[in-house]
């Protein structure tokens, strides 16, 4: 596995879960709707995911024990939640309020996502 991408919350209450394979497979669980689909990233697709997981500064990376508290820390209802894992790192945040540096990972990631919802609608 290349990295797994869940974001939860926000007003219609979403829970999605993102798989990203080294040789592209694209999974994706919606725990809301109870749907699976699959589609297939590019080549180019997985190297442009690589490299944007690998300039996040290793600063911004935390632990399970750090995912774990900052899940808990107090936040509004209706925020979007994040949580990016590469590897035994992890990173995650409030959508809309991340630093400058995932904009780009957040947006490769809400790509293969969005396709991957398409997909399970047809």
């Amino acid at each position: 596995m290349l990295v797994r991408y869940r974001r939860w919350g926000g007003y219609a209450g979403l829970s999605q879960h993102l798989a990203v394979y080294e040789d592209g497979r694209v999974e994706l669980h919606d725990r809301k709707s109870g749907k699976r689909s699959q589609v297939q990233a590019t080549q180019r697709e997985t190297d442009t995911l690589t490299a944007l997981l690998d300039s996040v500064p290793a600063d911004r990376w935390h632990s399970l024990a750090g995912a774990i508290a900052r899940r808990i820390l107090p936040r509004p209802h209706e925020a979007m939640r994040f949580q990016i894992q590469y590897g035994s790192r992890r990173v995650g945040g409030a959508s809309g309020s991340t630093e400058a540096h995932l904009g780009p990972l957040l947006a490769q990631l809400d790509e293969l996502l969005g396709r991957a919802v398409r997909e399970g609608r047809g």
